[in-house]
This record gives C-alpha cells, sequence and structure tokens, in this order.
C-alpha cells in the first residue's frame, strides 16, 4: 500500500468531489502528466479506461482522468511519473467526482474520473476492469492506398502512417480520438492534399519563408562570435530550399500541421506551418 499526493487537498480541489472515500479497481489508459495551477500546487492527471467501485458495484467503461495533488517532494523528484503502467490494473482508494453545475468544471473527463488517494495493489484481478485493458491493446487500423496501413496511436489519438512527399518518405497522422472515430473525410482530403503535393509544396515553403526569413536572420547574426563579420544574408529562396518536411498532420475541418526539419538556421529547432485545405497556410513559427 503506499498512498500519495498531499495529505490536506487543497479546498479548490476538494470541492470537486465527493467526501466518502471509497475502494476502486482501475485501468491505466496514458502517461502521467501534471500541471500547475495559479494557487501554486501541482496536479497530476493519469487517463483511465474505466474503473468499478468496489463499494457500489458500480462500473464505468468511459474514458476519464484520475487526478491527486503531488507533494513537493514528488514534484520536485518527478516520483510519481512512475507510480502508474500505462495499460496495468490497480486497486486503489479515492474519491468520485462531484456535479458542480457548472458545465466547464464538469467536464467529461473530470466526470468520468477519479481522486486518487492511495495505491492498494498493483496487478489486480477483475474481469471488467481486465476486458478494458484488452480493448485498448487491440491493435486498430486503416488502410490507405497513399499512406499504406496506418496504426491507431491510442495515447496521441491519431492514425500513424507514411507517405511519399517530393521523392521523400514523410511521417503522416490523422487525428483520431478512438478507434469509433469516423475519419473517412479526413483520410480523403489527406490523400487528396498529397496528390496536390507540387502546388501544396510551394505554398507552405513559400508562407514559412516569408514569415521566418527575418528571424533566420537575426539568428544568423547572434551565432557570429567576430562583431566585424557579417555573414551572408539568408533569402526567402535560401530559406524555402533549406527547409525539408518531415510530418505532416491531418486535423478535422481540414486542418493541416507540417514539421520542417530547420537546416540549423534556428540550431536544430523546428519549422512548424499551419494551415487548413480551404485557405492555404496561415501561420509560421519556430518551434522545439
Amino acid at each position: 500500500m503506499k498512498k500519495i499526493g498531499v495529505e490536506t487537498i487543497p479546498k479548490k480541489v476538494k470541492e470537486l468531489y465527493c467526501d466518502e472515500i471509497h475502494e476502486f479497481i482501475i485501468a491505466s489508459g496514458g502517461l502521467t502528466s501534471a500541471h500547475g495551477t495559479k494557487e501554486n500546487y501541482w496536479v497530476a492527471n493519469l487517463p483511465i479506461l474505466g474503473y468499478i467501485d468496489l463499494s457500489t458495484g458500480k462500473q464505468s467503461a468511459e474514458k476519464g482522468v484520475m487526478k491527486f495533488v503531488l507533494t513537493d517532494k514528488e514534484h520536485e523528484s518527478s516520483a510519481f511519473f512512475k507510480y502508474f503502467t500505462n495499460g496495468c490494473v490497480y486497486k486503489i482508494k479515492g474519491m468520485l467526482p462531484k456535479d458542480t453545475g457548472d458545465s466547464k468544471t464538469d467536464n467529461i473527463r473530470r466526470m468520468n474520473g477519479l481522486y486518487i488517494t492511495e495505491i492498494l495493489e498493483e496487478n489486480a484481478q477483475n474481469e471488467f476492469v481486465q476486458s478494458l485493458v484488452d480493448e485498448y491493446n487491440r491493435i486498430v487500423s486503416i488502410t490507405s492506398e497513399v499512406f499504406g496501413e496506418m496504426i491507431l496511436n491510442k495515447d496521441l489519438g491519431w492514425y500513424e502512417g507514411s507517405g511519399i512527399w517530393m521523392g521523400e518518405k514523410v511521417d503522416v497522422t490523422i487525428s483520431a480520438e478512438d478507434a469509433d472515430s469516423d475519419i473517412s473525410a479526413d483520410l480523403e482530403a489527406a490523400e487528396q492534399f498529397f496528390a496536390d503535393q507540387q502546388e501544396w509544396d510551394r505554398k507552405i515553403r513559400g508562407f514559412a519563408a516569408e514569415e521566418l526569413t527575418d528571424t533566420a536572420n537575426d539568428w544568423l547574426a547572434d551565432s557570429v562570435d567576430d562583431e566585424d563579420e557579417e555573414p551572408d544574408e539568408i533569402t526567402t529562396e535560401d530559406f524555402a530550399g533549406r527547409i525539408t518536411i518531415e510530418s505532416i498532420c491531418f486535423d478535422p475541418e481540414g486542418e493541416f500541421t507540417v514539421y520542417f526539419g530547420d537546416d540549423d538556421m534556428f540550431w536544430g529547432h523546428s519549422v512548424v506551418v499551419y494551415g487548413d485545405i480551404e485557405n492555404g497556410p496561415n501561420d509560421a513559427e519556430m518551434a522545439g
């Protein structure tokens, strides 16, 4: 048994959960993350696939988020990242979410989740909860004439595949919340995007160059040690020719994100272009 999180739960968090502590068997379905709050404490978040409430017998097969407020030691050591293994079954103590009447606060992820106070058992046995893990581990794929077999990454919420862009292999993702998501329209749009790749390649490169060449020259100037040395200026044509597409992500409603290698113009950071199929590229940044 292992108690986790702070002993005294902050009032703002405690108000979101019932007072009574129950025992649950839960299925972890993702990686633990954490976020800070304005009140200067950190909250850990673990996606779960569902649970059974051992106190009442209630079963839930809905995805949610299990939370707990970190102690200073847990936050500083990052120990909480190792508390749970993705796709494992645990017996825990925790509290059910409370309906606050605020639609924003009572979001689906919280209302299908729990607040955990203690880990009682790892690799717990329960047929219902294990079935959620088995379904989660089932490989889901689609086949595309352009991208081949695309495997659903259930943690990240997208299908993963690859395609040939201007003679080079690039990674391709298409957003999907889960295995039941109908992505036929998004897949068709992505395939057409690749069919028109010569035009799109020109548009996206040109847009990135127009938006970021000045910034690239600023970075170039900063990289020169000798103040009297004036490096050759990067032109928009140079910029457009030097960046190399590494991956393209397609989201609903025709939105896309293209990631380029920067050829060290930004010291190894990525060049990212955003846009939508109807209107073309609309934003670009250096990221990573």
